[in-house]
């Protein structure tokens, strides 16, 4: 999955399914923040272990998933314009 840039964005949508670049807490609702914090555990054992597979890998993960957020954000700013 690392070799290829389509492997690469669909470890990126895990993580990003995972919510590890986001908080857990959910305020009263315990049993909401004990469900986001398993899953964004699922998370981050993931990267842990494409760290230890190939150590740039989740840098290379994050650069490619912002380049195509920026693409997608011009391509939605061009088509707006174009309305």
């Amino acid at each position: 999955m690392l070799a290829s840039y389509e492997g690469r964005a669909a470890l990126y949508q895990v993580l990003d399914m995972a919510g590890v670049y986001q908080t857990s807490f959910c305020g009263e609702e315990t049993h909401k923040t004990a469900f986001r914090e398993g899953r964004r555990d699922v998370g981050l054992r993931l990267i842990a272990e494409l760290v230890d597979v190939a150590p740039n890998s989740v840098t290379t993960i994050m650069q490619e998933a912002a380049l195509r957020h920026a693409t997608e954000k011009q391509e939605l700013e061009f088509n707006d314009d174009l309305e």
